[in-house]
């Protein structure tokens, strides 16, 4: 996609709300994301088990907002077990993570660069290749959901 910058979003904010739990409405006023502008090609990537109660009254479904109504995401790969983690992803400031699994972690890291590999290379087919490698042979670990259109 020659002049277009890709992008993944890992566990990003989500829509505010009536999604927020009184706490975070309280605390977090930063919540209220907007994903109208979000039109970049962009994988969303979310832990089926990322429950956070002190921040949504929603379940996991919560991180799944930016590929619900950003329009440029088109791809959301949903990992089975996964917390805010992802398998093994601690932020900045943290020595440890809420999700400690490499199989996971190999699944994210490897399905983010076959993605970014194929919106950055025009023709490349890693991405379609690594969805369907997932479907067949690691579906334990999760899998891939493409907007109708995307």
């Amino acid at each position: 996609m020659p002049g277009s910058r890709p992008g993944c979003c890992w566990q990003r904010r989500e829509t505010g709300g009536e999604s927020l739990s009184q706490f975070a409405r309280t605390n977090y006023t930063t919540l209220n994301t907007d994903f109208a502008q979000m039109t970049t090609p962009t994988l969303v990537v979310a832990g089926d088990e990322d429950v956070n109660p002190h921040l949504t009254v929603r379940g996991a479904d919560w991180h799944v907002d930016p590929f619900t109504h950003g329009p440029g995401a088109k791809d959301l790969l949903s990992l089975r077990g996964g917390k805010h983690g992802l398998g093994g992803i601690a932020g900045h400031d943290a020595k440890e993570t809420d999700d400690e699994s490499p199989e996971r972690l190999a699944v994210t890291l490897r399905m983010t660069w076959a993605f970014l590999r194929s919106a950055l290379y025009e023709g490349d087919d890693s991405w379609a290749r690594a969805s369907a490698a997932l479907a067949e042979h690691a579906a334990a670990h999760g899998h891939v959901q493409r907007k109708v259109g995307g």
